[in-house]
């Protein structure tokens, strides 16, 4: 089965953040309102429990309430290295991304922790550090990001494509052990490991 290059609308569906304004903000759970996630909740994994902000329910759509699999992007920050920052979310969670991010949805024959990991590779990231516009605040542009060419592989069977997403899988994991170390953080002790190699 060969790979073939494939660009990010053929494969997956961007849906924009939601728009409110501040008057209807909370700073906690309230009644008939839902959490909204910003830039700073894409981290390595997608931060839902901390710095949300909540909506009324009204203002989200059906398409915009995030499903598993789905991958939070930030199209908008004042930081060239948190715009087009991903994360992916790999489990049932009711909420959705503000205005200045967006969901990537995979379709459903596309293996979403394949597109997570590739969104997250060296290639992805020189493009979206170079792509991004603006003098004081970086912005990445819908249409560009649809027209983002990557590798895609179709596999012949149910079977084929849980072996690849499982070794992917280990693989993602294994990369960000591998950045944790090469930093010298250690999240079980917090202390600098390599100091101790």
């Amino acid at each position: 089965m060969n790979w073939t290059r494939q660009r990010l609308a053929d494969v997956a569906e961007v849906i924009r953040g939601v728009s409110f304004d501040n008057s209807e903000v909370r700073d906690s759970q309230a009644e008939d309102t839902l959490p909204i996630l910003r830039a700073g909740n894409i981290q390595d994994s997608l931060d839902i429990e901390n710095d949300l902000v909540w909506v009324p329910r009204r203002r989200i759509s059906e398409e915009q309430m995030m499903r598993k699999g789905d991958i939070a992007i930030a199209m908008s920050s004042g930081s060239i290295a948190i715009v087009g920052k991903t994360a992916r979310l790999d489990h049932d969670w009711s909420g959705s991304v503000g205005a200045f991010c967006a969901i990537i949805r995979p379709k459903p024959a596309v293996l979403d922790n394949f597109l997570d990991f590739y969104l997250r590779g060296p290639q992805f990231t020189s493009w979206r550090q170079t792509t991004g516009i603006g003098l004081n605040i970086k912005n990445l542009r819908s249409l560009s990001l649809r027209r983002f060419q990557f590798p895609f592989r179709l596999f012949p069977s149910s079977a084929a494509s849980l072996k690849f997403s499982i070794r992917l899988t280990h693989l993602g994991r294994n990369a960000l052990k591998l950045t944790r170390l090469q930093n010298g953080y250690c999240p079980r002790c917090s202390i600098r490991c390599l100091e101790t190699l």
